[in-house]
């Protein structure tokens, strides 16, 4: 027979897990994350484009264009001001208002916007690959432009998978 009153006499373990460690950790945890502003970081990022001139500034786009080039040049419009504010919270200047414009062209004809842009690249790379060529796009952007243009012409390059891209600042800009 089972002997209920030995079940009882044996002494109990304590499975309990301190928790107090693990309050203090989720509490730093949540001070960690509270305190730490990210639209801050995320804003002090710089980014210069390229202002003197370079190996590739040397081929002229619309006259000694090479082979295995295309040329996509980015600008805003002459007629294009940007309209800087101050932030009040961050004391830092910043561009206010909508979107910028775009003049895109890619060897000298003009594209519409940058998914038009990824379109003609891939189009373009298409041709030159099935011509035994490793195609090489020179991007040639405005120091006007604003960030998010910059990164949407890189970005419809690398959408379009080329493995060479190069930057040119355009001819216009005097040279420091």
């Amino acid at each position: 027979m089972i002997d209920l009153a030995a079940e009882h006499k044996l002494p109990k373990v304590s499975h309990e897990l301190p928790l107090t460690p693990m309050i203090d950790v989720v509490f730093l945890l949540i001070i960690f994350f509270v305190s730490i502003q990210f639209k801050r970081l995320a804003g002090e990022l710089e980014a210069h484009l390229p202002k003197t001139p370079g190996v590739v500034n040397r081929i002229l786009p619309e006259d000694e264009l090479i082979d295995n080039h295309i040329w996509v040049k980015v600008a805003p419009p002459e007629a294009w001001q940007p309209k800087v504010v101050v932030d009040p919270k961050t004391g830092r200047e910043k561009l206010a208002g909508r979107p910028q414009a775009v003049i895109i062209t890619v060897n000298s004809q003009p594209i519409s916007d940058f998914d038009g842009l990824q379109y003609e690249l891939i189009s373009k790379k298409f041709q030159l690959e099935a011509d035994g060529k490793k195609p090489l796009v020179i991007l040639e952007l405005d120091p006007r432009l604003t960030f998010q243009n910059v990164v949407s012409a890189i970005n419809a390059a690398k959408k379009a998978k080329f493995a060479h891209i190069s930057f040119t600042p355009p001819a216009g800009v005097p040279q420091e």
